[in-house]
């Protein structure tokens, strides 16, 4: 069944104290703030609430499902904050190659905590809000998308384990230090997943896939430097400075994250 707990308000033009409103998450939390507001005036979200009543009572009697996506999360909520600090862009949902869509700019503008919230919730036929909202992204793009933010939330919380320190983003600790090790050993990177029959967590293997990453990787001018950029920034983003210290010790096995 779905409720006014899993519908997500619009956002109105008030400037005065009717402005609270905006603070809603879901129909409900609008519906309390009127309660404990009543001498404002609510005309306008009041009627929006009552039509989103009466779609729901339709959408009910027809059974009609949530299309929710949830992820795991964090088992220490102090990470959470990580969430607003870093957007959509530090995702992999492409192979490192492909030239950016309409979809993928989208999603780079988006903080992941943004994405998620979304996710969470529906409109009144129950179709997701996030798709809704951004049409232009696709079921797909979407499952790609939902994939990936729990890939980095495994890094958050590896991340996590390394220092005590809530007041920085985690994602980018010892970024610099880790990006310099790739950088040293790219082809021994490189080498590893190229060499065998791979499905990367960004392509299935296919003869042709593979191709395409040996020539892009290889390439010349632009093409090369951009495939070697986005790469080398998938394991730096991706892995801890233990795990490439080891790494430089010819202990390849951080790699096989990015393995299916």
């Amino acid at each position: 069944m779905i409720g006014l707990e899993d519908i997500r308000p619009k956002k109105y033009a008030y400037t005065d104290k009717r402005a609270v409103i905006n603070k809603a998450s879901s129909m409900k939390t609008l519906q309390h703030i009127m309660w404990n507001n009543p001498g404002l005036d609510w005309s306008i979200p009041k009627k929006d609430l009552e039509e989103c009543i009466e779609k729901l009572k339709a959408s009910n009697f027809r059974r009609l499902e949530k299309e929710i996506y949830k992820t795991n999360g964090y088992s220490d909520e102090s990470l959470e904050y990580n969430d607003n600090l870093n957007n959509g862009e530090v995702l992999i949902i492409n192979p490192p190659y492909s030239v950016a869509t309409v979809a993928d700019n989208t999603v780079k503008n988006l903080t992941i905590g943004e994405i998620k919230a979304d996710l969470k919730y529906v409109l009144a036929n129950g179709k997701n809000y996030f798709l809704s909202r951004h049409y232009e992204i696709g079921k797909a793009k979407l499952m790609k998308i939902v994939e990936a933010i729990g890939w980095y939330e495994d890094q958050i919380a590896r991340q996590g384990l390394l220092t005590s320190d809530r007041d920085i983003n985690l994602f980018e600790l010892n970024y610099d230090e880790k990006l310099a090790i790739v950088l040293s050993y790219y082809e021994d990177i490189v080498n590893f997943f190229t060499k065998d029959k791979k499905d990367l967590i960004w392509q299935d293997y296919s003869a042709n896939q593979n191709k395409l990453l040996i020539e892009s990787l290889s390439a010349k001018g632009a093409r090369g430097r951009n495939t070697k950029e986005v790469l080398s920034n998938y394991i730096a983003n991706y892995t801890t400075i233990e795990e490439l210290e080891k790494f430089k010790k010819g202990n390849v096995k951080v790699l096989n994250r990015f393995v299916r």
